[in-house]
């Protein structure tokens, strides 16, 4: 279980580290940070729970941009063949610095201090009641992840399979939050974890990719300032982004069929 002075401790370290020298693992950190914060206090049924969470979610809108433009020029190495990459990057690279801006300023205001500092103080304040709550999850978080994956299975949109995205993310920082007091509710929460690790990694490809090709479209808006050569590479880019979303969709229904038992009714009642 990760304490929470330890999870505050690291997500300042990261925050401090980014004020120092921007570098975009130390923004993704902070995110994450963030989003164990509102994975815990989500388990406080509270209105005061409810407005932190809210504020909290306003800093990382405030940094998604500039995580999105950093992870287009990090995938471009992976999509690309060397002198394609090496064409695009300026391009991209100029977006990326703009946004870093943004994020220093960001980080700098107000709006950050006090909703971390808050949201510490009433994490302390209210820690049994998160750790009760928590207990609840060895006896409901396994129907409802199912039902978030049957819903996005058959509409096969892209706000289902968002919404699948979170559920699995706070899924999983509430897990590794919470106690278990027995070996089978111990060995089913790791098995949970492990799944959630996967699903994660799967679908947080697939939301890049998704993301990544409307920034490429972004640019391509702009085609009659790049060669045809350059114009020629981002259409070809975003053609395997489409791909790459297609393919890591399969792999999220693909761990469902594999991992079913620990969905199964008989089992968790």
């Amino acid at each position: 279980m990760m304490k929470i002075k330890k999870m505050y401790k690291k997500l300042n370290a990261h925050r401090n580290s980014l004020m120092q020298k921007y570098n975009a693992e130390d923004l993704h950190q902070v995110r994450v940070g963030v989003r164990r914060v509102r994975s815990l206090l989500k388990q406080i049924p509270t209105k005061s729970s409810q407005k932190l969470r809210k504020q909290l979610s306003l800093l990382i809108k405030k940094t998604n941009p500039a995580r999105d433009w950093d992870t287009l020029l990090i995938n471009g190495e992976t999509y690309l063949t060397r002198d394609e990459y090496l064409n695009v990057r300026p391009i991209v690279e100029n977006y990326c610095v703009q946004l870093h801006n943004d994020v220093y300023d960001a980080l700098n205001e107000n709006i950050w201090d006090a909703p971390i500092a808050s949201s510490k103080t009433y994490l302390h304040r209210n820690k049994k009641t998160s750790e009760d709550n928590a207990l609840l999850l060895s006896d409901n978080y396994a129907p409802v992840l199912l039902r978030k994956y049957i819903v996005a299975y058959r509409r096969n949109h892209s706000n289902a399979w968002h919404d699948l995205r979170v559920s699995v993310k706070t899924l999983r920082y509430q897990l590794e939050h919470c106690h278990s007091q027995s070996k089978f509710h111990k060995e089913r929460k790791k098995a949970m974890i492990a799944l959630c690790k996967q699903l994660q990694t799967h679908l947080g490809d697939w939301h890049d990719s998704v993301v990544h090709e409307a920034l490429i479209e972004q640019l391509l808006e702009r085609r009659d300032q790049y060669t045809i050569e350059t114009n020629a590479i981002f259409n070809h880019w975003k053609l395997l982004l489409g791909l790459s979303g297609y393919e890591n969709i399969n792999r999220v229904k693909l761990l469902f069929v594999k991992h079913r038992d620990l969905f199964r009714q008989d089992v968790i009642a």
